[in-house]
């Protein structure tokens, strides 16, 4: 994609690199980062805001080519890993919003990505899971009515 350099281009090329992030992985319930032997690998926060940014992507390929390209920044040892979303959610939201740390969602091999608020990120992905659940919800209901009108097709022509 080509930014022509406006703060409104970059916002909105931000924000759809988010939301893409937000689906994928409430579709999928995975999150990948940087596993380095005790904890997940983080950042430091170019302006100096966040104490840190946890480093998050949305597939295995994407933390993969960032991890490649940057694989002298991370410590020995470290390797790509996966968290069920759950879990993420459960165990790291509090500690990121308590040690002032943002994620850093989707940072390319250049090690730029989106930085959002975890608290921001929860909801918004709580938001998503749900919807997504609905779409199964109503998918189940539509295969269940196929198959009782395919049930009574069949007992009509016997």
């Amino acid at each position: 994609m080509v930014k022509n350099g406006s703060a409104q281009d970059d916002e909105y090329f931000t924000r759809g690199k988010y939301l893409g992030f937000l689906v994928r992985v409430a579709s999928s319930g995975i999150l990948w980062g940087v596993w380095c032997g005790k904890t997940w690998a983080t950042a430091k926060d170019p302006s100096g805001v966040k104490a840190a940014l946890f480093l998050t992507w949305e597939s295995q390929e994407a933390a993969f080519e960032s991890f490649r390209n940057n694989a002298a920044k991370f410590p020995e040892g470290a390797t790509v890993d996966s968290i069920v979303l759950d879990k993420w959610l459960d165990l790291y939201t509090v500690d990121l919003i308590s040690a002032n740390a943002a994620v850093f969602v989707n940072p390319d091999s250049a090690l730029r990505g989106v930085v959002v608020d975890p608290k921001q990120l929860c909801r918004d992905l709580l938001a998503k899971s749900k919807h997504e659940w609905k779409l199964q919800g109503s998918d189940l209901v539509r295969l269940k009515t196929r198959v009782l009108k395919k049930r009574k097709q069949k007992q009509v022509r016997e």
